[in-house]
């Protein structure tokens, strides 16, 4: 489970485009959730959380990102920084806090 966030997350970088992303390999993300023994609604609930983040972690990765980059508003290093910090950060309340509250409201 955490193997295949990791990796559908690092694979964002190579993609220009959420939704590029999103269509290519969120099927088979969550197939292989699904086949390793995850429940299916918290496999797609947590691709989904997953996919919110892509715009953030790169100056490509979404169209906004491009207006503030391209703007100046934000250096490279820091735009990378900066994201990492936050995925990391998103990841840790997503799986620590809401592993508890979906078990709690019997999502798990």
């Amino acid at each position: 489970f955490t193997v295949l966030h990791v990796a559908s997350f690092g694979i964002h970088y190579l993609f220009a485009s959420q939704t590029a992303h999103v269509g290519a390999l969120y099927a088979a993300f969550l197939a292989m959730m699904v086949g390793s023994g995850v429940p299916v609604l918290i496999a797609a609930l947590t691709l989904s959380f997953s996919t919110n983040l892509f715009g953030a972690i790169t100056h490509y990765a979404s169209a906004q990102g491009v207006v503030y980059y391209g703007a100046g508003y934000i250096d490279l290093p820091t735009w990378w920084k900066v994201g990492g910090i936050m995925a990391l950060f998103q990841y840790g309340v997503m799986f620590g806090v809401g592993a508890f509250w979906w078990k709690a409201i019997g999502l798990m």
